[in-house]
């Protein structure tokens, strides 16, 4: 991965030749903008992030091609999906198959949105985290134990920065 160069959000804004010029040198075409107190920018020539976004939307086409296919697409998806997402390795078998339905799903979904990248970023966190409660099994057995749905399990707190 190309570290990309950064600079002051002020020497943007003080020299924005000069910035501009650090931009056109950079191997990966952005600079990182710092911020004292908020997040840093990315500034990135239009070109390189056309160029970003085909080769994602091309990823995207290629993984929705692939997962979910026919048998030989499954069973090559199965293969190399650990290697993408390591902790699949904490789902059942069976969860692996709906991840794999589910993320091709996702891909389609999302293929023309002008920033897929959200919608994407929160169905893979859901996953892991469902991987996370596999992964312990103290978690696991609480959320799986059978429960008597007559009994009383006690008052509910309100939700976190609910004033009653």
């Amino acid at each position: 991965m190309t570290m990309i160069p950064e600079v002051p959000f002020s020497e943007l804004v003080n020299r924005p030749k000069a910035t501009t010029a650090k931009l056109a040198e950079s191997r990966a075409h952005e600079l990182r903008l710092r911020r004292r107190d908020d997040v840093d920018l990315v500034l990135r020539e239009s070109e390189a992030d056309q160029q970003r976004t085909e080769m994602v939307n091309t990823a995207a086409r290629f993984l929705r091609a692939l997962v979910p296919g026919g048998e030989e697409e499954t069973n090559m998806a199965r293969k190399i999906v650990g290697g993408v997402f390591p902790w699949v390795r904490y789902l059942p078998e069976a969860d692996v198959q709906t991840f794999l339905a589910e993320f091709a799903d996702v891909l389609r979904a999302t293929e023309h949105f002008d920033n897929p990248a959200p919608a994407v970023h929160q169905f893979v966190i859901e996953w892991q985290h469902t991987a996370e409660v596999y992964a312990d099994p103290e978690v696991l057995a609480a959320l799986t134990r059978e429960r008597d749905p007559d009994a009383d399990s006690g008052p509910v707190p309100p939700p976190f920065g609910v004033v009653e």
